[in-house]
C-alpha cells in the first residue's frame, strides 16, 4: 500500500505504512488468524532544494533533504508497540548509499521509543541514490528489508516506493492456528481458557525471537519440576510454550508436551496437546464415527413401532465437523429421531467440535412381513468418505390378530375460549390381518375433550377417522388428558393438551413505544476506546439507554419514567462503565449499573430543587462521577461527586445568586482539573478545580450553550450567538478579549470535541437542513458539510449530540429523515451512518387508525406523530405472523400530522391526513395501489379526514374545505361534493351503503352547536342532536339490516357530558338515539370510535377526560355493559384520531387499540400470545479474559390468551457472550417449541470475553407473534 502526505517547501515526506495481522472473530466465538505477506511500505517524495538564498540548478549543489516517518506509531495514549508480522521492531534502519560514497546509515531505533518521526539530512544533487530499510528483532534475527534506486536532481520531485519485505518464515499456516483456537476454544476449564488468551495475545503481540529460545529451556528444565499447581512456574512456562509453538519449533512443541504431561490433573490439557499434535503433523482434518455400526431391531409386528435404538456419531478429528443430513434409506420401516437420547444431535446442519458426540434414536416400523434393510446415512464434511453409516435390521412379523395404530401421539388444541370448541382429527389403521371390533375412546379426567364421529370397527388394512372436540368450560387454564382408543387390539393412547380462556378476556400487547426523544445533547452521548460508546435519550415516560458495539446500537430500557421536560447525560467511566444523570419532577437523579449489573436508580438530594430541568452536565474521572446542575432556590451552579456509585454524594456549591442560570457544561482534562461553564442573563461564566475554592472567571463571553474542548494547555469555551464562537484561555494571556468567530451562519445545538491535535466542533444550522464540522489544529478551518437532512425532522433544534475518547475515536448523533442515525471515526477512518432507532412520537398528539386485513387476524394501519417544535411523520404499519413493522410513509415537508384514515383497498392500501406547516392546515394523500404520495392536495380546516370506498372500487375523501364545509373529494376527479355545514376543527366520519348508493356522512357544526348527519350531494341533512362544547367527536358504522349507526360524544344542556348512540333510517326521515355511557361529573369525552358486527352487536370504545378508556358493548336497543380497560392519567387524545374499536372480519371478535403513557397498545377478545422477557439489560461488569461471568438466567413467558410458538432463541454475535438452553427442570429447549398461555422457560447468558474492552451482545427470541431482546454489556480486562 502506498500512502502520501502534505509537501512543505524544501522537505520529503518519507511515510511509513505497517500492515498488521488481522484478529477477526467469527459468530461462533473463534478466532481467525490471518497470516499475510508483511510489507512496510515507504512512500519517498522528494522535492529537494538548495540551501542558500538563490536556487540553484547545479547537480552539484548540497540539498536538504527531511525525512518522515508516520504509520509507525499507534494513537496517543495507547501502546507505542510496532510489529512487522506479529514480531516486534527493536531496531529500525535506514541506509542511504550513492556510486563513489560510502553512504550513512540513519538508525530510527530511538525516535521510535521517542515517538519521534523526523530527520533531517544533507545530500548532493545530481546522483542515483539507493535507499535501503530493514528491520531487526532484540535478538538481532532480520524481519524485513528492501531496497529502492532513484536520481535525486535539485528543484525536481521523484516518487520512490520502497518495500520491506517479510524474511521470518511462519510455517504454521492459517488454517493450522485456527484449528488449534477451535479446539482450545470449546473447552470449558477456565485453565484452558487462560492457555487459548495467551496464545491469542501472543499471535496478536508478535514474539520476540530470542525470548522464544529462553522460554523454550525454561519450558524443558520445568518438565521435571516437583511442583505441578496451576500457579507454578511450570505453568506459566506453559504459557511461553504456546507462544513459541507459534514458530512451528519442534523444540518448542516437545516443551509444550513435556510440560502437560508433567501436570497433575490436566486430563483436558492432555488431550490438547495430542490435538495440537495431530494438526502439526497431519494438518486439519474432521473424522466421523458411527457406533455401534449395524443396528438389529429383530422380531417387530408388520405396523407396529420397535423400542428406540441409540446410535452415537463422534467426531475423532482434530477439526470441526459439519454434518449437513442425516436420515435412513428406508423411512418407511425406519424412522431417526434427530431430538432422541441422552445428547440429542438437533436438527441438520449442525457441527461437532473435535472429540465431541451426539445421539440420534432409531426405531424400525415394519410395512411389510420377513427381513427388511436400511442404511442410516450421516452426510458431513469428512472427506475420506461420501457418507458414514449405521446398516438397520428388521424381521417384519404376522399374526393372525388385528393391530390398531394411530397417526399421532399428542394432540395439541392450543387455547380455546370458554362456550367455544374447537375439534382436530386422528386417523386409526388396522395393521393386522383379522378385523378389529368394539373400537371405542375414552378420557382420562374429560377435560372438555369427547369424540364426536368415529368407528367402531375396522377391517384389516383399512383406515378411519375419529374426531376430538375440546370445548372447555370455566376456570381458565391448561386442561390435559389422554385419549385411550379400546377395541380386540391392543390399546392405543393419544395425549391431549389445551388451554380454557374465559370468554371475553382480554389480552393486551404493546404495538410501539415512544421513541421520539425529548433531547439530544452533547452529552447524550459517551465515547471509549475503540469506538464503542454509550448514549442515553429521555422521552415522554420512558429513558432509553444504548450501547454501541462498534457495528450497531443495542438499545434497553433503564425503568425510569421522566416527563416530556426531563432530560438525561451520561458518562463512561475509565473501565466504559455507563453512568447516568437525569431529571424527574425536577430533581436530580443518578443511575450506574457497575455494582448490581442492572440500573440502580438514586435520588440525589430529594430537598433540592431543579431551577432548570436542561441545565445538566455529567463527567468521570477514572470512576469518580461529577453532575453539574442548577438550583432553583438559590439560583446556584452546583456539582455533585459520587466515589462510591451513588452510596453517597458530596456537593460543591460553585457560584450561588446568579442572574437566571439556565445551562451547565462539565469537563475534565487529561490532567484531572474539572472545568465548568454556565450560563445565566448576564452572559457565560467559567470555573475551575486548580484553586479551592474553585475561582470563577465572570461573563467570559456573551452566548448560549457553551460548551468546553483542550488544544494543549489552552481551554477553549465554544457557544453560538447567532452564529458559532469562542473565547480561549492560555496559561500566558488568559482569557481572549475579542470572541472568535468559527461561523457567522445562525445555528443552534453543538457538541465541542478534545481531539489529538485539535479540536472538533459539530453543530446545526437553524435555517437549513445541515449538520456542519469545524476542525481546530491552531487555526479553525472552514465549515465542512457533515449531513445535510433534506427532511428536516428536528430543523432549529439542538439536538445533536457527539463525544470523543482520549485516542481520537469519535462518534455523532443526529437525525437523519426520520431516523435517529449515528456516524463514528475509529482509527481515523470515518464510517457509514448506522441507524439508532426510528423516530416515532407516541404521545397525546399521537393519531392513528387501523383495519383488519379481509381474511382477519392481521391488521396493518397508519400513524401520524409529534416528535419535536414543529416536526412529525407519517407512518404505515403492519401486524403479520412475526410481529408489528413500520416504515417512513411521507415526509413531504416540515409539518405535524393532525388526523388520518386508513383504507385497506384488498390490493394496497390508502391513506389521508391532514397535516399543520406551522402556517395552513393542509390535506394529503396516499395511494397504496400505485406507491405514488400527493402532498398538499388542498387546504383544510377540520383536522382529521375520512376515507371510504364505493362499490366500483372508487375511492372518496371527506373533509373540512379552506370554507370550513365538508367537502369530498374522489380520487382521480378531483371535487365530487359538499354539504352546508362548518366542520372546522371536528371530528368526521363517513360510510358506503351498498343498497343506497350513498356516501352518508357525520359531523358536528361547529357554528350552530349539533350533531348532523347526511349524504353528499343532499342540501338538506338531520339534525341528530343538540349539544354544545369544544369538541366534537363522532364516528360512523352500518348494522347488518342497513341502517345507519351514529355514535357520538358532547355535553347536553344542563352541561352534562354525554356518550350518545343514534340508529338512523337510510333516507335521513329519522333516528332514534339513546345514550349508552355518562362520564363521571366534571369530566369529558376525548376521543370515541364505534364497531357493529354481524348480529347488530356494537362496541362502543370511549376516552374519558384523558385518564380513562372504556369499551361500551351491548345489542342494539338493548342494554349495555361498560368494561374499563384502563384507568391512568396519561390515555388523553390530543387528535381526533386517538382510539380505534374492530371487529375480526372472521371471528367478529373485538379489538380495541389507544395510547396509553408512552405506547399504542392493542387489546383484544381474539387469543394471542404475548412474549415478556425477565430482563431488557445486564451488566455482567469487569471479568478476567478468557473466563466465564456469574450465569444470568432469562424467563421467557407467555402472558397472552393463546398457545405462543418459539421459533428461536439466539444471540446476536455471540463472541463474547455463552447462550445455554436444555441445561435442566424448567429450561427452555434448543429446538422450537411452544408455550401455553401463563408458562415460563428460561435460558442462562454468561459473558466470556477473548479480549480486553467493553463488548455487547443481544438475546434475540423470536416467536410467531414477536421478538423481544435483553442487551448484554460486559468488560474484560
Amino acid at each position: 500500500m502506498v500512502l502520501s502526505g502534505n509537501i512543505n517547501y524544501g522537505f520529503s515526506p518519507f511515510l511509513f505504512q505497517l500492515s498488521e495481522q488481522i484478529r477477526e472473530k467469527t459468530m461462533k466465538g473463534v478466532f481467525r488468524l490471518c497470516f499475510n505477506i508483511i510489507f512496510l511500505s515507504a512512500f519517498l517524495i522528494f522535492s529537494a532544494v538548495s540551501c542558500g538564498d538563490n536556487v540553484s540548478d547545479s547537480e552539484t549543489d548540497k540539498v536538504s533533504v527531511r525525512l518522515k516517518m508516520d504509520g509507525l506509531f499507534e494513537d496517543a495514549g495507547r501502546s507505542k508497540r510496532t510489529s512487522v508480522g506479529g514480531h516486534t521492531v527493536s531496531s529500525l534502519y535506514l541506509d542511504v548509499s550513492a556510486s563513489g560514497w560510502s553512504g550513512l546509515r540513519l538508525n530510527l531505533t530511538d525516535m521510535l521509543n521517542r515517538n519521534e518521526n523526523e530527520v533531517d539530512v544533507e545530500i548532493t544533487a545530481g546522483k542515483i541514490y539507493t535507499f535501503a530499510v530493514s528491520a531487526y528483532t532484540s535478538g538481532n534475527v532480520l524481519l524485513c528489508s528492501g531496497s529502492e534506486s532513484a536520481m535525486i536532481r535539485a528543484n525536481s520531485e521523484v516518487n520512490i516506493n520502497l518495500v520491506c519485505a517479510l524474511q521470518i518464515s511462519v510455517d504454521l499456516s492459517s488454517a493450522k492456528v485456527e484449528g488449534v483456537m477451535n479446539f482450545l476454544d470449546y473447552q470449558s476449564l477456565p485453565s484452558v481458557q487462560t492457555v487459548m488468551q495467551n496464545l491469542t495475545d501472543a499471535i496478536d503481540d508478535g514474539v520476540n525471537l530470542s525470548e522464544v529460545q529462553d522460554a523454550v529451556e525454561e519450558a524443558e528444565l520445568a518438565a521435571g519440576s516437583s511442583v505441578r499447581s496451576k500457579n507454578s512456574q511450570s505453568y506459566r512456562n506453559l504459557v511461553a510454550g504456546l507462544k513459541a509453538l507459534k514458530q512451528s519449533s519442534a523444540a518448542a512443541f516437545n516443551a509444550f508436551k513435556s510440560m502437560v504431561n508433567a501436570l497433575d490433573n490436566t486430563a483436558e490439557l492432555k488431550e490438547a496437546a495430542s490435538i495440537l499434535e495431530s494438526v502439526l503433523e497431519e494438518g486439519l482434518k474432521p473424522e466421523i464415527s458411527v457406533s455401534p455400526p449395524s443396528v438389529s431391531f429383530g422380531d417387530v409386528a408388520v405396523n407396529t413401532f420397535s423400542p428406540e435404538e441409540t446410535v452415537l456419531i463422534t467426531n475423532s478429528g482434530n477439526y470441526r465437523l459439519n454434518i449437513s443430513s442425516v436420515m435412513s434409506s428406508n423411512n418407511y420401516s425406519f424412522m431417526a429421531d434427530m431430538s432422541g437420547g441422552s445428547s440429542p444431535c438437533g436438527s441438520t446442519p449442525f457441527t461437532l467440535v473435535p472429540q465431541a458426540s451426539c445421539t440420534v434414536t432409531v426405531k424400525a416400523h415394519p410395512v411389510t412381513a420377513g427381513i427388511l434393510n436400511g442404511t442410516l446415512s450421516i452426510i458431513s464434511s469428512d472427506a475420506s468418505v461420501d457418507s458414514a453409516s449405521a446398516a438397520l435390521t428388521v424381521n417384519g412379523t404376522v399374526t393372525a390378530a388385528p393391530v390398531i395404530t394411530a397417526d399421532t401421539s399428542k394432540l395439541d388444541f392450543g387455547a380455546v375460549a370458554t362456550g367455544h370448541f374447537l375439534t382436530k382429527n386422528v386417523t386409526l389403521t388396522n395393521g393386522g390381518t383379522t378385523p378389529a371390533t368394539g373400537i371405542t375412546a375414552s378420557f382420562t379426567g374429560g377435560n372438555g375433550y369427547t369424540e364426536t364421529t368415529g368407528c367402531t370397527s375396522l377391517s384389516a388394512g383399512q383406515s378411519c377417522t375419529i374426531t376430538v372436540r375440546f370445548e372447555p368450560a370455566s376456570p381458565a387454564g391448561l386442561r390435559d388428558s389422554v385419549m385411550t382408543i379400546s377395541s380386540n387390539a391392543a390399546d392405543v393412547s393419544v395425549e391431549l393438551r389445551g388451554y380454557a380462556v374465559v370468554d371475553g378476556t382480554m389480552a393486551s400487547e404493546v404495538l410501539f413505544e415512544d421513541t421520539g426523544f425529548n433531547s439530544i445533547t452533547e452529552k447524550s452521548i459517551a465515547v471509549c476506546g475503540g469506538g464503542k460508546a454509550h448514549a442515553v435519550f429521555s422521552s415522554n415516560g420512558k429513558l432509553t439507554y444504548g450501547f454501541y458495539d462498534g457495528s450497531a446500537w443495542m438499545l434497553s430500557n433503564m425503568g425510569a419514567e421522566p416527563d416530556e421536560w426531563d432530560k438525561a447525560v451520561i458518562t463512561a467511566d475509565s473501565d466504559c462503565m455507563p453512568h447516568v444523570a437525569y431529571t424527574k419532577d425536577q430533581t436530580l437523579h443518578y443511575a450506574q449499573s457497575r455494582t448490581s449489573g442492572f440500573w440502580q436508580h438514586y435520588e440525589v438530594d430529594p430537598s433540592m430543587t431543579l431551577r432548570m430541568d436542561g441545565a445538566l452536565s455529567i463527567a468521570a474521572d477514572g470512576t469518580d462521577i461529577y453532575i453539574s446542575s442548577i438550583a432553583e432556590g438559590t439560583d446556584s451552579v452546583v456539582v455533585d461527586k459520587t466515589a462510591d456509585f451513588g452510596a453517597t454524594f458530596t456537593r460543591r456549591t460553585v457560584e450561588s445568586g446568579l442572574a437566571g442560570p439556565e445551562s451547565t457544561m462539565l469537563k475534565i482534562d487529561s490532567a484531572g482539573v474539572i472545568h465548568i461553564v454556565y450560563k445565566d442573563s448576564d452572559g457565560i461564566h467559567y470555573a475551575d478545580s486548580t484553586s479551592d475554592p474553585w475561582a470563577v472567571d465572570e461573563e467570559i463571553a456573551d452566548g448560549y450553550n457553551p460548551s468546553i474542548a483542550f488544544s494543549g494547555s489552552e481551554v477553549h469555551v465554544i457557544y453560538h450567538n447567532g452564529g458559532l464562537y469562542e473565547v480561549v484561555k492560555s496559561d500566558i494571556a488568559g482569557w481572549t478579549s475579542v470572541p472568535i468567530e468559527i461561523d457567522n451562519t445562525p445555528m443552534n445545538g453543538l457538541a465541542a470535541l478534545s481531539i489529538p491535535g485539535g479540536i472538533e466542533v459539530y453543530y446545526k444550522y437553524t435555517d437549513t437542513h445541515k449538520i456542519m464540522k469545524s476542525t481546530y489544529d491552531g487555526t479553525w478551518s472552514a465549515p465542512a458539510e457533515l449531513y445535510d437532512n433534506v427532511i428536516p425532522f428536528f430543523t432549529g433544534s439542538a439536538m445533536i449530540a457527539a463525544s470523543a475518547a482520549s485516542n481520537g475515536d469519535r462518534i455523532v448523533v443526529y437525525d437523519e429523515k426520520a431516523v435517529l442515525s449515528s456516524k463514528s471515526c475509529t482509527g481515523g477512518t470515518w464510517g457509514n451512518s448506522v441507524p439508532v432507532q426510528m423516530l416515532l412520537g407516541i404521545n397525546s398528539a399521537l393519531s392513528f387508525d387501523v383495519e383488519f386485513v379481509p381474511e382477519g387476524a392481521d391488521f396493518s394501519g397508519v400513524l401520524g406523530d409529534f416528535l419535536y417544535d414543529t416536526s412529525g411523520g407519517l407512518y404505515i404499519f403492519r401486524m403479520e405472523s412475526g410481529g408489528v413493522s413500520a416504515e417512513v410513509l411521507d415526509t413531504p415537508e416540515k409539518y405535524i400530522v393532525k388526523g388520518v384514515d386508513f383504507l385497506n383497498t384488498g390490493s394496497g392500501e390508502s391513506v389521508c391526513y391532514v397535516y399543520e406547516t406551522g402556517v395552513s392546515r393542509k390535506l394529503g394523500y396516499f395511494d397504496g395501489d400505485t406507491y405514488a404520495s400527493h402532498a398538499a392536495m388542498d387546504d383544510s380546516t377540520s383536522k382529521t379526514c375520512a376515507l371510504e370506498k364505493d362499490d366500483t372500487g372508487g375511492i372518496y375523501i371527506a373533509y373540512g374545505d379552506s370554507a370550513s364545509k365538508p367537502a369530498l373529494r374522489k380520487i382521480g376527479t378531483g371535487v365530487s361534493g359538499g354539504l352546508n355545514a362548518d366542520v372546522s376543527e371536528t371530528g368526521m366520519s363517513m360510510r358506503f351503503l351498498p343498497s343506497e348508493n350513498k356516501l352518508y356522512f357525520v359531523y358536528y357544526d361547529v357554528s350552530n352547536d349539533y350533531y348532523g348527519f347526511n349524504y353528499f350531494s343532499n342540501t338538506n341533512g338531520l339534525t341528530v342532536e343538540s349539544v354544545s362544547h369544544e369538541s366534537a367527536y363522532a364516528d360512523l358504522a352500518v348494522s347488518s339490516s342497513g341502517s345507519l349507526v351514529y355514535l357520538f360524544g358532547g355535553s347536553d344542556a344542563a352541561g352534562n357530558s354525554t356518550v350518545m348512540l343514534a340508529e338512523c333510517e337510510a333516507d335521513l326521515s329519522s333516528c332514534d338515539t339513546e345514550e349508552i355511557y355518562s362520564p363521571a361529573a366534571g369530566n369529558y369525552v376525548d376521543g370515541v370510535s364505534l364497531a357493529v358486527d354481524s348480529s347488530d352487536h356494537i362496541y362502543a370504545g370511549i376516552i374519558e377526560s384523558g385518564e380513562k378508556v372504556v369499551l361500551v358493548e351491548g345489542v342494539l336497543g338493548d342494554t349495555y355493559t361498560v368494561h374499563t380497560l384502563e384507568s391512568s392519567d396519561n390515555v388523553s387524545s390530543g387528535s381526533y384520531d386517538g382510539i380505534k374499536v374492530l371487529t375480526d372480519p372472521v371471528t367478529g371478535l373485538v379489538s380495541v387499540f389507544y395510547r396509553s403513557g408512552s405506547k399504542l397498545l392493542h387489546e383484544t377478545e381474539s387469543l394471542i400470545p404475548v412474549l415478556s422477557l425477565s430482563h431488557v439489560y445486564k451488566n455482567f461488569g469487569r471479568i478476567t479474559m478468557g473466563t466465564n461471568s456469574a450465569e444470568l438466567a432469562i424467563t421467557l413467558a407467555n402472558s397472552g390468551t393463546q398457545m405462543m410458538s418459539v421459533e428461536d432463541i439466539s444471540l446476536e454475535h455471540g463472541d463474547s457472550f455463552i447462550l445455554e438452553t436444555e441445561y435442566g427442570a424448567g429450561s427452555c429447549p434448543q429446538d422450537q417449541f411452544s408455550l401455553y398461555p401463563g408458562e415460563s422457560c428460561s435460558v442462562k447468558v454468561k459473558f466470556r470475553p477473548l479480549a480486553s474492552g467493553a463488548f455487547g451482545d443481544r438475546l434475540v427470541v423470536e416467536t410467531d407473534r414477536s421478538t423481544e431482546m435483553t442487551s448484554l454489556f460486559g468488560v474484560g480486562q
